[in-house]
């Protein structure tokens, strides 16, 4: 089998599916708004941590729609994550080449699974619009896979 791009809106033109394409997205936008303005944690190293301040993030369409709340990140979060990362980088570089690429199919598989709601967040987080918003995650699949 061999590496085949995910082109998403390509595909759908072809097989005359434009239509869905608009549904499936106009119903992922719908899906998402519900999570706007939700508190998100910090995690590090699989593990909830705490931070005494946060951020607001909104979105650059409208700058009134609070996308959620981040906490932020400080000198000894920053060294923490470095740590976590350097030391999980052993273990994954001692990982069979066979398991690496099983985990990434099946990270790439949960992003199919989810791109209209991924794409949705991508046009309120960066102000991109739906076919932009879908090229960048069809790239992201894209580069997992290959």
């Amino acid at each position: 089998m061999g590496f085949e791009n995910e082109l998403t809106i390509r595909k759908l033109m072809i097989s005359k599916g434009e239509d869905a394409f608009h549904e499936n997205y106009e119903n992922a936008i719908k899906n998402i708004k519900s999570l706007f303005g939700k508190k998100y944690d910090m995690v590090i190293d699989g593990k909830y941590v705490e931070s005494s301040e946060t951020f607001v993030h909104t979105s650059p369409i409208d700058t009134r729609i609070i996308l959620g709340y981040f906490p932020s990140g400080n000198i000894q979060h920053v060294q923490y994550a470095i740590e976590a990362a350097k030391k999980m980088f052993e273990k994954w570089r001692k990982t069979d080449y066979r398991h690496r690429l099983e985990v990434c199919r099946y990270a790439a598989n949960i992003i199919v699974k989810r791109k209209f709601e991924l794409a949705a967040w991508v046009s309120y987080e960066n102000g991109k619009n739906r076919y932009e918003a879908i090229a960048d995650i069809d790239e992201a699949i894209d580069f997992i896979r290959y």
